[in-house]
Order: C-alpha cells, then structure tokens, then sequence
C-alpha cells in the first residue's frame, strides 16, 4: 500500500490532468486519481484485468505527446532488458509532460551490506533470511542490483534519451521499488 501512495503523490505532483496507466492491474490507482477529477486511460495486457486498452510495450496505440503523463509501475522488468531503451522512447513519445517509473531494487543499502557481511561471517543467522544470496523475481527478466543492473546504468540510459530525471529514490517503507519521476526536455 506504500507504494500506491507514493505512486499517487508522484501523479500528482505533476499537475496533469490526463493519465495513461501502463500495466494497471488493479483499481487503486486509477480509482485516486479519478477522484480527483483526473482523466485516466489503463492499459494491460492482461484482459481480466478490465483496462480501457489492451496493449504492451513497446509499441503502444497512441499518437505522439498525446497524454500529459504516462505511468508504469513496476512493468519494465516483465521485458527483456535489451528493449529497455525502446520502452523508454516510446513513453517519451507519447508523454507530453511527465513519465513516471518504479522498477525493482534489490541494491542493498549501505547499513544492508554491512549486516550481509556480519551475516556471512557468523554463518546465517535465521532472522536474518534476507541476506541470503538473492535471486531473482521468475516472472522478471531483470532488476536493479543484479546481473549489472544498477540505478547509474538506469540514470545514463535516460540522460542519453535526452529526458530529465526531476528525482528518483526508492520507497523507504518497501525499498524494493525504486521510483523515477522524468520531465521530457522542451523542445
């Protein structure tokens, strides 16, 4: 639920008034913004879910800057990483202002990676479980913090696509989602 807030706030604060839910699944979202007088679209690929549209990245039914923000939460890493920059464009593309991302962030914090090291000295403690190799999540094809993935490698992928990243941190209640808010550039 953490991380619908933090969603919620980041629409928000980007003063739109039009909204394309990339990947919606559930209500939540759409059903806060909707209340406060946003125009929504949701796309899935997923038909039980009830979108609006049927789709998937990164080819998507829209004509250029056509909506204000465009929002995908926690999708990209169902995509192979090579088509990440592919996906990124095609946002960009229709976005007119503002993208908004989370992917997921297996990076360990600093105070993480000292507790790791006293976990692997004292030979696995089993409270602390968390510090146990980590794998990766079987329905994502990648994630920050493994295989080379990191949030830097994120950050000049954007930075080369000529795209500002206003902010981005990871959700300190669920430090598994890593949030990115990105203004295109005027042109």
């Amino acid at each position: 639920m953490s991380s619908y807030g933090h969603q919620y706030a980041l629409a928000m604060s980007t003063k739109c008034s039009t909204f394309l839910n990339i990947g919606s699944a559930n209500w939540i979202l759409s059903t806060l913004l909707t209340q406060q007088k946003k125009f929504v679209i949701d796309l899935d690929i997923d038909l039980a879910t009830n979108p609006h549209i049927l789709g998937s990245l990164p080819y998507l039914p829209f004509l250029d800057n056509s909506i204000e923000a465009v929002l995908c939460f926690q999708v990209l890493e169902h995509l192979p990483f090579i088509i990440f920059i592919d996906c990124i464009k095609e946002l960009s593309r229709i976005a007119k202002k503002s993208i908004i991302i989370s992917l997921p962030d297996r990076t360990l914090l600093k105070a993480d990676k000292v507790k790791r090291l006293i976990y692997l000295l004292v030979h696995n403690p089993r409270k602390w479980y968390r510090y146990n190799k980590v794998n990766i999540d079987p329905e994502h094809f990648w994630e920050i913090g493994i295989n080379g993935v990191s949030d830097s490698v994120i950050l000049n992928i954007i930075a080369g696509l000529e795209i500002n990243v206003v902010s981005h941190y990871r959700n300190e209640l669920f430090d598994y989602h890593h949030f990115f808010l990105l203004e295109k550039q005027d042109l």
